[in-house]
């Protein structure tokens, strides 16, 4: 299945990249999927969200997958 990732603040910073389409297969967590593929990511704190959600998974069962890695925020 391909997803498409956005990378954002430092992340983006760190892996040298805004975003990427990558081809996902599993349905592991998938904090464990982006620290398998860039292991520096294991130093950073950061969420995840699919499809606009913060989560850790993936519904392979969604038409369209869209993952987005955010640094953390501040809000106010």
């Amino acid at each position: 299945m391909k997803i498409e990732v956005e990378y954002y603040g430092m992340i983006a910073e760190r892996l040298n990249l805004k975003s990427e389409s990558l081809e996902f297969v599993s349905e592991e967590n998938i904090r464990s999927f982006f620290e398998n593929k860039y292991p520096t990511l294991k130093n950073l704190s950061y969420k995840i969200a699919v499809n606009n959600e913060l989560t850790e998974t993936v519904d392979t069962s969604l038409e369209s997958i869209k993952i987005a890695l955010l640094p953390p925020f501040a809000g106010g």
